[in-house]
């Protein structure tokens, strides 16, 4: 028994990154578990643009508290993933970053579950936009890109 949601977001939106967990706006779903021993895979893909991608780091939350991050070392910053860059150089104007990210989660329930794609900045803030480039003209060298969570049910 298994079962799947998701949600593919087309439009656009921006953000200011500080140093906290803050959620990808529109990247959120819902699922009720059908058994309480069941596995879920979550998958994110994002696509947007943000200047010092190296400094912006991405997880996933399950009811607001982060999940599968790696154990911390010394000022090292945990993420599942990072804006990955188009382009050989810092371009803030025209060329996204995107990232495609998943993990599975054994949460040992049956009552409701919300993940919640995250990011954040560890230095100074930042302003992000999601779903397309900062320049958004309707020129051809502009690039814009959907968005989309997926959450699979692994029921035994």
């Amino acid at each position: 028994v298994s079962q799947s949601r998701y949600y593919l977001y087309t439009w656009y939106n921006s953000v200011t990154l500080t140093d906290q967990w803050q959620q990808i706006p529109n990247l959120s779903l819902s699922i009720t578990p059908k058994r309480a021993n069941s596995k879920f895979r979550i998958d994110v893909r994002w696509f947007g643009e943000v200047s010092s991608a190296w400094d912006v780091t991405m997880g996933i939350t399950r009811n607001g508290s982060i999940i599968n991050m790696p154990i911390q070392e010394g000022s090292r910053h945990g993420c599942l993933s990072m804006p990955q860059q188009t382009y050989v150089q810092d371009d803030n104007d025209s060329t996204p970053e995107y990232a495609f990210f998943s993990t599975i989660d054994s949460p040992n329930t049956t009552s409701t579950i919300t993940y919640d794609a995250v990011f954040r900045c560890y230095s100074g803030t930042r302003t992000i936009m999601n779903g397309r480039v900062f320049s958004g003209t309707s020129n051809g060298n502009y690039e814009q890109g959907s968005q989309e969570i997926i959450i699979t049910e692994y029921a035994a």
